[in-house]
């Protein structure tokens, strides 16, 4: 099997670029997970995608039954929990039917896929498999969130022994994706406030930067993720060419359904915004 590891920066359409490579002929073809909102106009738009199946839970994940949150127990972590709980059983009996192991939150790359390997779609196929970093995207120092952890990434890249790393950035004056982002951030704040685009935009900038020194090394593929989602074929081209695949003969629909779905969340900001 070879596997690919998406890692980027919160905001950066880190989810729906795996879950698009996750659609080619050799991939898993995971679903994709709509995380719907209720916009100021009454209407229930897609805020974020998931991609079930291509989740990753790495080491530093603290995670456990006591600790998880109504929301989260919406999404993955209580599920993992529960599902690795269940594996590890019949496995070899270590663990009860309700004990908490911290065993569970430091599971291999291997264990954690074989958790997952109920979400391939095309078992007879597959041969590929795309996964993202959680809840660590872009394994990052802790307290500095666009510094990459040398140490967890060594970790990470000697557990997984990746084909190749995918990582999306942000360096363009079209402010549909960070518009997405603040109201992203904006949806799950507990108190809302005015998201400023330009401090996004500042910081992405600066993250792009950051990627000009390869800080997850040589064996890496940059996807300019404004261009992807604008439905620049070049850019897919390249991307291919990075998962040795061939071109899906309907990524243009994928590429427009998903940029309607950001141009929708970016009109519900400059709305708000413009009150």
């Amino acid at each position: 099997m070879k596997n690919y590891l998406v890692l980027y920066t919160p905001g950066m359409c880190g989810s729906w670029l795996t879950w698009l490579i996750n659609q080619h002929k050799n991939f898993p073809h995971y679903e994709m997970n709509h995380k719907n909102y209720l916009n100021n106009i009454g209407q229930s738009t897609i805020l974020d995608v998931g991609c079930d199946g291509a989740d990753w839970y790495i080491y530093d994940h603290d995670t456990t039954p006591s600790q998880v949150d109504a929301g989260d127990r919406e999404h993955d972590n209580w599920t993992i929990w529960l599902e690795y709980q269940k594996y590890m059983t019949e496995k070899n009996n270590k663990l009860g039917k309700n004990k908490v192991n911290k065993e569970i939150a430091d599971f291999d790359f291997k264990d954690n896929r074989i958790v997952r390997g109920e979400q391939i779609r095309n078992k007879s196929l597959v041969t590929k498999d795309c996964v993202k970093a959680l809840p660590n995207h872009g394994l990052f120092k802790k307290g500095k969130k666009a510094i990459v952890d040398e140490v967890l990434l060594k970790k990470v890249l000697d557990d997984i022994g990746p084909a190749k790393i995918i990582v999306p950035y942000f360096n363009s004056s079209n402010l549909t994706i960070v518009k997405r982002w603040a109201m992203y951030m904006d949806y799950h704040s507990d108190v809302p406030s005015r998201y400023s685009t330009s401090l996004w935009f500042t910081l992405w900038k600066e993250h792009f930067e950051y990627l000009q020194e390869n800080p997850y090394g040589e064996n890496v593929h940059y996807v300019d993720i404004e261009k992807l989602t604008s439905g620049d074929n070049n850019e897919y081209l390249k991307l291919c060419e990075a998962i040795g695949e061939e071109p899906m003969d309907n990524i243009q629909y994928h590429l427009n359904w998903y940029r309607l779905n950001l141009v929708n969340v970016a009109a519900h900001f400059d709305r708000k915004n413009n009150n």
